[in-house]
């Protein structure tokens, strides 16, 4: 057929079929492909495979396409493998496929190895493994006898099996050979661990022992545990080992000397296994080749605490001493120069102060000793009880204002440097003063059955009362005055002589006696520079027999403070 005259019947045919029925077009088809001979049929199979077999791993770039595949699971994948050739190929060399699928099963992937296929190896490895496991087809079996009892405890290390049992005995085996090599009598093992020397157990008598492979000797007891003890771990560099028990704590103790050093809680089910290793992250907490500690119960695994290094304090900015100021409560005590409450209404004023202040002790290091001193109250210990009875009351020690302050820097770190010094200072050197004035005036208020706030001297004038610095005062010209009338002890009448001056005064016309002669005493201390101060400075007239002196003394001393 002319060329002009086919493509005219190609036309018409086409107009033709397209005018059909899909049932009438596959009919026309059938019949075609039915007078069709192999050149036709070839031809028609390369383009129905182009038009209908569209080959996407093929045809996408390949960074989409590794993307595409990031969102299938392994067992899709593997299965991908299979369709052909071009896809195995794609698909095993997609590195970050084959990393997500292993770290999915808890590998820890090294990210410097960027060979897909090696972490294609290492899934299809892993999960033959799981297999065999699951179909108990992993390892050969072989029964270690010598127990008479339930073995409950077992540890392995470098070939070596260690195993406790309740028939009061362990026992060290070659896992090549079969061989026991150690055996040793211990108490009930619920948990064990051993290197060439020793044996640390732990028992459901809820004690550890560490004991020596070589004559079975106990080498260290440790006590303290309530319920048994399910896990324990050790670590000789630190001279540290950890126990977990059924009483829901863990206890770290010192290897050597057996002492516990520390008790964790939180947990609410027995510890049954803790662990004390070395870092091998970086993380916020810690840092690679820092020791951590974990440990689990039934439910969950209690982190590691933060191993947070602290060679000194940073300064303290104004905001930051601001919050601290506003955040404690405004309880005043007697050594504080001002309320508190007034002292925090005042606190923008005071800031650079109190900034400075903070700054000086934090920053080299030393507490201040005026900030080591608490004062004493007595407390009712319930509003309703007899306020008349002592028994009722309990001793309150109270800080300044600024000294507890102070103490919200207190932090459990690791410390070193300067901040060491500041806390060795400020844990040294405490004292605390019982404010005797405060009980006085309360007494008085007491007696009256006056509020909280009543003016006091009154009262005290009314019950012909001294003040507590007037009492001291009067006991101690009391005991000066026995002392020069050769009554008191002789070790406080060898501390107190006359003053003798080494001339006669001019003005003096008559020898005083012994009572009414100016003192000095034989030691500089801070009572032995008060009483002579005190007894030279009293009238010539209260200074007569014991009897009369002790009422003049007392009515003068009145007069003076009241």
């Amino acid at each position: 057929m002319e060329k002009v005259a086919f493509e005219g019947w190609l036309e018409s045919v086409s107009a033709s079929f397209l005018t059909l029925s899909d049932q009438q077009k596959n009919q026309s088809l059938d019949h075609l492909i039915g007078l069709s001979g192999a050149a036709q049929l070839r031809h028609l199979s390369n383009s129905l495979e182009t038009l209908l077999k569209r080959d996407f791993l093929k045809l996408l770039p390949l960074e989409l396409t590794f993307y595409l595949l990031r969102w299938l699971d392994p067992k899709t994948l593997l299965t991908c493998c299979l369709v052909c050739k071009q896809w195995n190929k794609t698909i095993s060399t997609c590195t970050e496929v084959w990393q997500g699928a292993c770290r999915d099963l808890g590998w820890q992937i090294d990210d410097s190895i960027q060979d897909a296929m090696h972490w294609k190896k290492v899934y299809l490895k892993a999960k033959l493994r799981m297999r065999q496991l699951r179909e108990q087809e992993a390892f050969e079996t072989s029964s270690l006898i010598g127990h008479s009892a339930r073995v409950y405890a077992l540890y392995y290390r470098d070939g070596l099996l260690c195993t406790g049992s309740d028939d009061l005995s362990a026992k060290l085996w070659d896992v090549c050979t079969g061989q026991c090599i150690y055996g040793i009598q211990t108490h009930t093992c619920a948990a064990v661990k051993f290197d060439e020397q020793k044996l640390v157990t732990g028992s459901f008598d809820n004690t550890i022992a560490c004991w020596e492979w070589s004559s079975g000797a106990k080498i260290q007891h440790f006590r303290g545990h309530t319920g048994a003890v399910f896990s324990i771990d050790y670590n000789d560099d630190l001279d540290t080992l950890v126990s977990g028990s059924a009483d829901f704590t863990v206890k770290v103790w010192a290897l050597s000397a057996g002492t516990c050093l520390n008790t964790l809680t939180g947990h609410t089910e027995w510890v049954t296994k803790v662990i004390l290793q070395k870092s091998q992250v970086e993380s916020l907490m810690h840092s690679p080749g820092d020791y951590i500690l974990l440990s689990a119960d039934k439910y969950e695994i209690k982190p590691p605490l933060p191993s947070i290094k602290l060679p000194s304090f940073s300064p303290l900015s104004d905001a930051e001493v601001s919050a601290l100021l506003l955040r404690h409560k405004p309880t005043t005590c007697a050594l504080d120069p001002l309320p508190s409450h007034l002292f925090q209404e005042t606190a923008p004023d005071l800031l650079p102060f109190i900034s400075s202040l903070l700054n000086s002790s934090l920053l080299p290091g030393c507490f201040p000793s005026t900030f080591k001193q608490a004062a004493v109250i007595p407390l009712l210990k319930k509003p309703t009880l007899n306020t008349t009875s002592h028994q009722n009351y309990i001793p309150v020690s109270l800080l300044p204002f600024l000294s507890k302050f102070d103490l919200s820097c207190l932090t459990d770190l690791g410390i070193s440097g300067t901040a060491l010094t500041w806390f060795s200072s400020y844990l040294s050197d405490w004292s605390y003063q019982v404010p005797l004035q405060l009980i006085q005036n309360s007494a008085a208020r007491l007696v009256f059955s006056l509020p909280q706030f009543a003016h006091a001297t009154p009262l005290l004038h009314s019950l012909h009362w001294l003040p507590i610095a007037a009492r001291i005062q009067f006991k101690t010209l009391t005991l000066t005055y026995r002392c020069l009338d050769h009554t008191a002890p002789s070790y406080l009448q060898s501390l107190v002589s006359p003053y003798i001056p080494s001339r006669t005064l001019l003005l003096q016309c008559q020898k005083a006696n012994s009572a009414s002669s100016p003192l000095s005493f034989l030691q500089s201390r801070s009572s032995s520079s008060l009483a002579p101060k005190w007894w030279n400075d009293l009238p010539t007239k209260v200074k007569t027999s014991l009897t009369s002196f002790r009422r003049l003394l007392k009515t003068h001393l009145f007069r003076q403070y009241l």
